[in-house]
């Protein structure tokens, strides 16, 4: 597992509204540091399962749910901005993505969308 962070949990659903959600190193089996540029599957839906709020740029479209990669220090940091409709954005990260199943959850964060 993973510790995710963000720079507030909180955000206005305006559309405009963004946070800065950051992991800890992340560390492969072998007690490495994941190397730059490895890539991790980031969702975001409500509780419903629906698609909330909007992630960056996805780096690798052959995969389900977006395709973020892991910077210089091992770590994860990306910037997630509010949509137009109020709730709870569950964020998760995935490892061990694939075409049709996710597998291996690594971390999650809660962001309220009011």
């Amino acid at each position: 597992m993973i510790y995710l962070s963000a720079t507030s949990t909180t955000l206005l659903a305006n559309g405009i509204s963004t946070t800065t959600i950051s992991s800890n190193v992340i560390y492969d089996l072998r007690g490495w540091p994941l190397l730059e540029g490895t890539l991790l599957t980031v969702i975001s839906t409500d509780t419903n399962g629906n698609p909330i709020g909007y992630l960056p740029a996805d780096q690798s479209t052959s995969n389900r749910g977006k395709q973020l990669s892991v910077n210089s220090d091992g770590k994860l940091i990306f910037d997630f901005r509010a949509g137009t409709t109020a709730g709870v954005a569950t964020i998760n990260v995935y490892v061990g993505y694939g075409k049709s199943a996710l597998e291996g959850l690594l971390g999650t964060i809660n962001i309220t969308l009011q």
